[in-house]
């Protein structure tokens, strides 16, 4: 699969390369940190099956999770930044 820049062709070339490097770096950002965060739904899928299986409510289970997941968000997005 072919990858285009979407960057007008006149810019040097290695402004080019640098837009295309921030495209990937933030794309990679945001699939690194949206692991965490659709955890974080009540409304998913494993949200809603954990919580029926210990028996409370998705929207307490998310509840008693938030903490750990957003600091697990965070700690992929300044990853995923230092990586690239």
């Amino acid at each position: 699969m072919q990858q285009t820049i979407d960057a007008p062709a006149s810019l040097p070339t290695t402004v080019l390369v640098a837009h295309f490097l921030m495209k990937r770096c933030q794309a990679r950002m945001v699939l690194f940190t949206a692991g965490p965060a659709r955890a974080m739904s009540p409304i998913a899928a494993v949200t809603i099956a954990v919580s029926g299986i210990s028996g409370i409510s998705p929207f307490e289970l998310v509840r008693r999770t938030f903490i750990p997941m957003f600091v697990a968000a965070v700690t992929t997005t300044i990853t995923s930044l230092i990586v690239n």
